[in-house]
């Protein structure tokens, strides 16, 4: 029995792949199943795999952020490390809390798209 199913275009934001410690697979299929609410069918689909490996590779995700719940935390966790090391070579200094916040809301703004 075939299935009708519509396809659609999927816009991926470039700023998921920013945090490397995810495959550009793994990166894909948990934006697809977190922000777009698609299933693992419908990315199966979409991406020409078998549902299977779609649920293997959204899994080892989960498993690579740990407690994290979402993507954001592991983009903004690597911008905060950078910015971090940053702040140590020119300023030899710990940011002040202020600066943390302002690198916060930088980074809310980059990904509102």
């Amino acid at each position: 029995m075939a299935e009708n199913i519509q396809m659609k275009i999927v816009q991926i934001p470039s700023s998921i792949f920013k945090d490397r410690t995810l495959s550009v697979l793994e990166a894909m299929v948990e934006y697809l199943k977190e922000k777009q609410n698609l299933t693992y069918h419908q990315i199966a689909l979409l991406l020409n795999r078998d549902e299977r490996n779609i649920w293997t590779v959204y899994s080892r995700a989960k498993k690579k952020r740990g407690n994290q719940r979402s993507w954001l935390f592991g983009l903004f966790k690597n911008y905060w490390r950078h910015a971090y090391s940053k702040a140590r070579k020119e300023e030899k200094s710990t940011p002040s809390p202020k600066a943390k916040y302002h690198a916060y809301q930088k980074l809310m703004r980059s990904t509102e798209d």
